[in-house]
């Protein structure tokens, strides 16, 4: 878990990294975006299938929670590309 936070300060820079299938990538970012949660980060949650339900899929799940559970101030945030911490 510490590697993933020192990643987290380091994500604007960071290159982009590849993993297997199957060894925990789920689960690792699952718990730290629950820790993020209750710091008090907007998190939003998508992911890909297996099944190829399209490439948007992830995005579409992420907006879909951002309203589901967001205020108005913290979604124009999100729009205009501010961080919203």
């Amino acid at each position: 878990m510490l590697r993933l936070e020192r990643a987290w300060s380091r994500a604007p820079t960071a290159p982009s990294r590849r993993c297997e299938a199957g060894i925990g990538k789920t689960r690792l970012v699952t718990e730290f975006a629950g820790r993020r949660a209750r710091d008090g980060t907007t998190v939003a949650w998508g992911r890909c299938s297996e099944e190829g339900l399209g490439a948007y899929l992830p995005f579409v799940e992420a907006a879909r929670h951002l309203v589901a559970t967001g205020d108005e101030r913290r979604l124009a945030r999100c729009q205009s590309g501010v961080g919203v911490n």
